[in-house]
């Protein structure tokens, strides 16, 4: 009787909905302990205890599911991130891609993936992992890219090195 007092006396009150659900939670389950050992069931009460946790539970409820909308609705502009992302990838010319907006892409679409959250980690966790396979290519070539300049520069580096010690210095110039 008691605990269906306390589970009575949540009913309405003004408290954040996190914290009434695991008091409401804590009820319930001390509910089910005590009636574990009882060979007759009181219906009566059962009925009166399973009321009272429906109404109290109702902010609650609507709390989650107003998440629950929050996190889907970030899921699905993840899911654009990533469309947007893997359309500039597809739309990237193999011989001449443009390095700066790739480095833009690399800097701008992390940023907008994040201010997408929260989300369900398990509906979320298929599309990093392809989110993030797509800035790996997009970074391999611009590490390509560096590289090759890298080794441009040292070749230049070293024919002008070349012909400053094969000639005499007003002919190499």
């Amino acid at each position: 009787i008691e605990l269906i007092e306390e589970m009575e006396a949540l009913i309405g009150v003004d408290e954040a909905p996190e914290t009434l659900a695991e008091h409401i939670r804590a009820l319930r389950q001390e509910w089910r302990t005590i009636n574990k050992g009882l060979a007759v069931e009181a219906s009566a009460e059962s009925e009166r205890f399973e009321k009272a946790f429906t109404a109290a539970f109702q902010p609650c409820h609507v709390h989650f599911a107003e998440q629950a909308a929050i996190r889907r609705t970030n899921l699905d502009a993840r899911k654009q991130v990533l469309e947007r992302v893997l359309a500039f990838e597809a739309g990237l010319d193999p011989e001449q891609p443009d390095h700066p907006s790739i480095m833009r892409v690399l800097r701008e679409a992390p940023q907008d993936w994040r201010s997408h959250s929260p989300v369900d980690r398990d509906a979320s966790r298929p599309l990093d992992g392809q989110f993030f396979s797509t800035l790996d290519r997009l970074r391999a070539r611009v590490t390509a890219w560096y590289a090759r300049n890298t080794a441009d520069k040292q070749s230049l580096i070293a024919r002008a090195q070349q012909l400053t010690t094969a000639t005499e210095t007003s002919r190499a110039i």
